[in-house]
Formats: structure tokens, C-alpha cells, sequence
């Protein structure tokens, strides 16, 4: 196998040489390669990647305005928020000065979400509003006011129910989500954050109380399947993928609040958990499987990426030796299919199942959420054992 390096060169003139045109200036395509140049940069201090960074920055400014972009952190405008503070943070961008005639619609786009119970980081309201937590040019005030108000808005919204508590976002509304990104782990990171920011108020504390109860509580719950996880390698034995997925997603929450709270217990929990997923084997592990071209889905929301991330991230806190080695098996068999991805020229398919219609249903290769982008992300995180791209996502 070629060396991690190689490996993380050839994503970086893949990423370039797609990003370079524009064609979709959004944070799960082209947006986000120009967080990636700036994570390398912050990374390395390398002058190259700051004038990669700078020049597909530049480039989209230029055409910016010329796209239709939907509301959404990933798929839509707010995503240039992210981008200009990430590149400012890095020192990549002097200053945040070009996001003051657009920041009228950012608020716009959360009273949105928050009139349409749009509470769900990808597309919502808590990652959009990871820019007045984070922006150094926004009055602390003026972002107070707006965190209590999506907090009351949040509190205000919940559904409790037997125990449990859900809202009406489309993430959220159909019991417990236990997703990489959107989902019930994701609402309490975001709680404690607040917490470990200095917000303080008695509704926090309640719903953080809540969702800690409940994610523990479903621990001694099989999870469903997922879709991804189905008609993989029938007839063998196969661990669920949202069973890994799921409980690694769980771990991750559970031992931040337990740093922030104070909470031995939380972390004990958390650090079993990220033993006993790691533990398993990659090969076997139900990740969805691409049988025409042989490779296992490396993506972060679904994929070895994901695994190997939290794992990473987990135990970069943990400091246990046994998932130290186990991750190394997580990382080879990552590393491996991103190579096996990077060979193929030629359009990839979605497996059939997804395939149900005469329409088809194209893999989205560069992506950050399921392919090379994300890949890259990650690689080049555990290749400097630091990253602090992932706060907007939640990814504390």
C-alpha cells in the first residue's frame, strides 16, 4: 500500500483540480476543499497551502452570488460563514470583513429554522449557529441574545414523551437519532459546548440531563439497521454498521460531557464503548460494500472514515493502548480503500439498493460527508495527531 503521505497528496490534487472550477460552491463539495487547504496549512505552516486556500477562496468570491444555494450549513450559502472564520482562525484571511453584508441573511436563515423546528446540525439552526460562538467579530452580546434564543426555542419545542425527548425536525422526530452528524449525541455536544463556553441556564441543564439519561438508556437497545447496512456480503456473519456507527457516535458525547461535567461515570462508559467497537473487524463490520468495484464506503457519516475518526478522536482522551492498536487495523483498512477509490476514473454507482427507479443514483466520490474530501480531512488529522476543523460540525 502506498504511504500515508502518497496517499494524502494525490486527495489534495484530486480535491484542487475539482475545486479550481467552482461548480458547486458548497461545504460538502467546493467550499469545503478550501477548509481542507487551510487545515493543511494550520497543520504544517506550509506557504503553498495558504496560496492554495487563498487562491480558491478568491475564486469563489468571484462567483459566489452567481448560485441559487439552498438554506443549509452543508448544502447551502451559510456554508461560507464557516469557511471565512475557519480561514481567519488558521490565518489564512486577515479579517471576517467580507461576511458583513451577508450576515442579515444568516439570521434570517436560523429564524427560519427555528419557526420551522429546523434543529439538526447539517441543515439547522445548531450549525449555522456555530459562527456566534466562534467568530471573533461578532459582538458577545449580540451572540448571547441569539444562543438564549435558540435554546428557549429548543427547550420550548421538545416533545417528551415515556421518557424520551424529541423535536419535530426531520432528523429528530421519529425516536432516537443516533447519526454521525444530526441526531441526539449531536443536540447534547452542542448543549455542553454552550456549558463549556459560559452559558448557564436551568434549561440546558435539564435537557442535558435528559439526553445523557436517554443515550445511556439505549445502549441496552439493538439499534435498527440502516440502509446502508443492508444486502452487504449476504449469508455471513456481519456486524450492523449503525450498531458501530451508533455506539461509537454515543461514546463520543457521553465522554465530552463527562470532561465538561466532571463525570467519571459518563467517560468510564464511553471508554468501554470505544473499546468494544474497535475491537471489531473492519471486514466484517456491515459498512456498505461496492461489489462492482471492490471497495467498502470510506465516508465519514457512514463509513471506515467515520470509525476511524471517533476512535482517533476518542482516544486521543482516552489514551488506551489496546484501542491504540486496534485503531491502527481501523486506519489500514480506511487507508486502504481511499487508495482502492483514488484508482477509479470511471462514474460509481450507489449499491442497487439504492438504484430504485430508472433515475440513477450517482456515488458522490469528492464529497466531505461520504468520499474524498472527508477522507482527506481525516488522514491528514491523524497524520498530525491534531485537528480543529470539525467545531461547526459539532466535533468538539
Amino acid at each position: 500500500m502506498k504511504t500515508t503521505a502518497n496517499i494524502l497528496n494525490k486527495i489534495e490534487n484530486t480535491l484542487y483540480t475539482k475545486a479550481e472550477k467552482v461548480n458547486l460552491p458548497i461545504i460538502d463539495e467546493d467550499l469545503g476543499v478550501i477548509i481542507f487547504f487551510a487545515s493543511q496549512y494550520n497543520h504544517t505552516k506550509d506557504e503553498y497551502y495558504k496560496q492554495r486556500a487563498l487562491e480558491l477562496f478568491n475564486k469563489t468570491v468571484e462567483v459566489f452570488a452567481e448560485h441559487e444555494l439552498n438554506y443549509s450549513l452543508i448544502h447551502g450559502f451559510e456554508g461560507i460563514f464557516w469557511v471565512v472564520n475557519y480561514l481567519n482562525e488558521c490565518g489564512v484571511l486577515e479579517n471576517e470583513d467580507c461576511l458583513k453584508n451577508l450576515e442579515p441573511h444568516l439570521l434570517e436563515s436560523i429564524e427560519y429554522d427555528l419557526k420551522h423546528q429546523n434543529y439538526n446540525v447539517l441543515h439547522g439552526c445548531l450549525g449555522k449557529i456555530q459562527y456566534y460562538l466562534y467568530s471573533k467579530n461578532v459582538d458577545t452580546q449580540k451572540a448571547a441574545r441569539i444562543v438564549d434564543r435558540v435554546v428557549q426555542s429548543l427547550y420550548n419545542d421538545k416533545i417528551e414523551e415515556n421518557g424520551a425527548i424529541n423535536w419535530q425536525d426531520f432528523r429528530l422526530k421519529k425516536g432516537l437519532n443516533i447519526g454521525f452528524f444530526n441526531g441526539h449525541p449531536t443536540v447534547l455536544k452542542f448543549l455542553v459546548r454552550l456549558k463549556e463556553l459560559g452559558y448557564h441556564s436551568d434549561q440546558i441543564d435539564e435537557m442535558i440531563n435528559t439526553l445523557t439519561n436517554i443515550l445511556l438508556l439505549s445502549l441496552d437497545q439493538k439499534k435498527g439497521v440502516t440502509i446502508r447496512g443492508k444486502d452487504i456480503n449476504k449469508g455471513n456473519e456481519y456486524f450492523d454498521v449503525a450498531e458501530l456507527h451508533g455506539n461509537l457516535t454515543i461514546a463520543y458525547s457521553l465522554y465530552y460531557t463527562g470532561i465538561v461535567l466532571n463525570q467519571d461515570h459518563l467517560k468510564q462508559k464511553a471508554h468501554q464503548l470505544a473499546l468494544e467497537v474497535s475491537s471489531k473487524d473492519p471486514k466484517t463490520s456491515g459498512i456498505m460494500h461496492f461489489k462492482k468495484h471492490a471497495f467498502q464506503d470510506i465516508g465519514m457519516s457512514h463509513g471506515l472514515g467515520g470509525i476511524t475518526y471517533l476512535l482517533f478522536k476518542l482516544n486521543n482522551w482516552i489514551q488506551d493502548s489496546k484501542i491504540k492498536e486496534n485503531i491502527n487495523v481501523w486506519e489500514n483498512e480506511f487507508l486502504n480503500n481511499v487508495t482502492k477509490l483514488l484508482s477509479i476514473e470511471e462514474k460509481i454507482l450507489m449499491p442497487e439498493i439504492f438504484q430504485k427507479d430508472e433515475n440513477e443514483y450517482p456515488y458522490e466520490k469528492y464529497s466531505l460527508l461520504d468520499g474524498l474530501l472527508g477522507s482527506g480531512l481525516v488522514i491528514s488529522a491523524m497524520q498530525n495527531n491534531k485537528d480543529n476543523w470539525g467545531n461547526y460540525l459539532a466535533m468538539y
